[in-house]
């Protein structure tokens, strides 16, 4: 007969899951302030919250952030919800990084004169409300002058394009 009996976790499974409630109580104090006020948090986490954000010194911090775990520890859906906040905050960091080195990218196709057209193509195949007469203009101040201010310009165009029509 097969021993049916569930085993408790092991001594490393016990350690992963601290470190990891840990790391989840380092993070959630990068959090901004605003989102932390919208969470709908338990006093006690909320407080505890308050307190390691305003602690400055390493040794202390490292304290703070092994006492929010232990709180954290014990307050499931508080710890679950921080969670979800940490990784939809991360998805949208990463798809504004994402979206930012795709507009840099676009910019340099667009500043130089061998593959401009293609990317001013590409450019309002993306972004519909772009003006592509500021584009050009811009794009060949940067040709004749070396301009970075029109290099510079030239990304807020496409940046203000995006925000108003979104990228494609």
């Amino acid at each position: 007969m097969e021993d049916r009996r569930e085993h408790p976790p092991s001594k490393s499974a016990r350690k992963r899951a601290a470190g990891a409630v840990e790391e989840l109580a380092r993070k959630s104090l990068d959090l901004p302030p605003g989102i932390l006020a919208r969470l709908p948090l338990d006093q006690v986490v909320r407080s505890e919250l308050e307190i390691a954000r305003k602690v400055r010194g390493h040794s202390s911090r490292k304290r703070q952030i092994k006492h929010l775990a232990s709180v954290l520890r014990v307050h499931d859906e508080e710890r679950r919800l921080l969670q979800q906040v940490l990784e939809q905050e991360t998805g949208e960091r990463r798809q504004d990084a994402c979206d930012f080195q795709r507009l840099e990218d676009l910019r340099e196709r667009l500043c130089e004169p061998a593959t401009f057209d293609h990317a001013l193509e590409e450019a309002v195949h993306l972004m519909p409300a772009l003006d592509c007469d500021e584009v050009r203009r811009l794009a060949e101040v940067w040709w004749t002058h070396a301009d970075k201010s029109a290099f510079r310009a030239l990304f807020r165009c496409l940046r203000d394009a995006q925000e108003r029509g979104g990228i494609a």
